[in-house]
Protein backbone atom coordinates (compact mmCIF):
# COMPACT_ATOMS: atom_id res chain seq x y z
CA UNK A 1 0.00 0.00 0.00
CA UNK A 2 1.26 3.29 -0.65
CA UNK A 3 0.93 4.73 2.84
CA UNK A 4 2.46 8.21 1.83
CA UNK A 5 -0.65 8.51 -0.63
CA UNK A 6 -3.08 7.41 1.66
CA UNK A 7 -1.53 9.43 4.36
CA UNK A 8 -1.94 12.43 2.47
CA UNK A 9 -5.57 12.32 2.52
CA UNK A 10 -5.93 11.58 5.88
CA UNK A 11 -6.72 15.59 7.89
CA UNK A 12 -5.46 15.76 11.24
CA UNK A 13 -7.39 18.04 13.41
CA UNK A 14 -5.28 19.38 16.57
CA UNK A 15 -7.01 20.20 20.25
CA UNK A 16 -9.87 18.00 19.40
CA UNK A 17 -12.13 17.03 21.02
CA UNK A 18 -9.83 18.43 23.93
CA UNK A 19 -5.96 20.04 24.36
CA UNK A 20 -3.38 17.48 23.27
CA UNK A 21 -5.71 15.04 21.49
CA UNK A 22 -4.56 14.68 17.83
CA UNK A 23 -8.05 13.60 15.88
CA UNK A 24 -7.85 12.17 12.06
CA UNK A 25 -11.01 12.52 10.03
CA UNK A 26 -10.91 10.23 7.63
CA UNK A 27 -13.51 11.79 5.64
CA UNK A 28 -10.95 12.75 3.05
CA UNK A 29 -10.12 9.39 2.56
CA UNK A 30 -13.47 8.59 0.63
CA UNK A 31 -12.56 11.62 -2.06
CA UNK A 32 -10.08 10.08 -3.73
CA UNK A 33 -10.81 6.37 -5.23
CA UNK A 34 -7.63 5.72 -5.82
CA UNK A 35 -7.74 5.82 -1.76
CA UNK A 36 -10.37 3.55 -1.80
CA UNK A 37 -8.49 1.02 -3.41
CA UNK A 38 -5.52 1.19 -1.87
CA UNK A 39 -7.17 0.71 1.37
CA UNK A 40 -9.66 -2.34 -0.31
CA UNK A 41 -6.55 -3.66 -1.32
CA UNK A 42 -4.99 -3.77 1.69
CA UNK A 43 -7.65 -5.14 3.26
CA UNK A 44 -8.63 -8.07 0.49
CA UNK A 45 -4.78 -9.17 0.96
CA UNK A 46 -5.16 -9.69 4.68
CA UNK A 47 -8.27 -11.07 4.83
CA UNK A 48 -8.87 -13.07 1.69
CA UNK A 49 -8.43 -16.71 2.37
CA UNK A 50 -9.76 -16.52 5.53
CA UNK A 51 -13.00 -18.89 5.23
CA UNK A 52 -14.57 -14.80 6.30
CA UNK A 53 -18.31 -15.52 5.79
CA UNK A 54 -19.80 -11.79 7.08
CA UNK A 55 -17.97 -8.02 7.45
CA UNK A 56 -19.50 -6.45 10.17
CA UNK A 57 -19.84 -2.10 9.27
CA UNK A 58 -19.88 -0.11 12.31
CA UNK A 59 -21.44 3.36 11.30
CA UNK A 60 -21.42 5.24 8.57
CA UNK A 61 -17.81 5.25 7.45
CA UNK A 62 -17.10 1.90 8.88
CA UNK A 63 -20.37 0.39 7.02
CA UNK A 64 -18.66 1.78 3.58
CA UNK A 65 -15.30 0.08 3.68
CA UNK A 66 -17.48 -3.29 5.06
CA UNK A 67 -19.72 -2.87 1.84
CA UNK A 68 -16.82 -2.61 -0.49
CA UNK A 69 -14.85 -5.54 1.48
CA UNK A 70 -17.51 -7.38 1.49
CA UNK A 71 -18.57 -7.67 -1.90
CA UNK A 72 -14.68 -8.27 -2.54
CA UNK A 73 -14.57 -11.05 -0.27
CA UNK A 74 -18.00 -12.44 -1.19
CA UNK A 75 -19.27 -12.05 2.21
CA UNK A 76 -22.08 -10.96 3.49
CA UNK A 77 -22.70 -7.22 5.04
CA UNK A 78 -23.79 -6.60 8.80
CA UNK A 79 -24.47 -3.04 9.95
CA UNK A 80 -24.48 -1.89 12.89
CA UNK A 81 -25.30 1.37 13.97
CA UNK A 82 -25.67 3.42 17.61
CA UNK A 83 -28.98 1.86 19.06
CA UNK A 84 -30.90 5.39 19.01
CA UNK A 85 -29.73 5.76 15.55
CA UNK A 86 -33.20 4.71 13.62
CA UNK A 87 -34.56 4.55 10.33
CA UNK A 88 -37.25 7.40 9.95
CA UNK A 89 -39.76 4.66 8.00
CA UNK A 90 -40.76 2.03 9.43
CA UNK A 91 -39.33 -1.10 6.95
CA UNK A 92 -40.61 -4.52 6.67
CA UNK A 93 -38.66 -7.45 7.38
CA UNK A 94 -38.09 -9.54 3.82
CA UNK A 95 -36.39 -12.74 6.43
CA UNK A 96 -38.05 -14.84 8.64
CA UNK A 97 -37.38 -14.08 12.61
CA UNK A 98 -34.77 -17.33 12.46
CA UNK A 99 -32.57 -15.39 9.74
CA UNK A 100 -32.46 -11.96 11.87
CA UNK A 101 -30.09 -10.08 14.01
CA UNK A 102 -30.99 -8.39 16.72
CA UNK A 103 -29.85 -4.99 17.75
CA UNK A 104 -31.31 -4.85 20.89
Amino acid sequence: MNEKYVLGHLRNIPNFPKKGIQYKDINFLFTDAGVIKELSDELVCRYKNKGITKIVGVETRGIIMAAILAEKLNAGLVMCRKKKVRCPVKQKAKNTKKNMVSTK
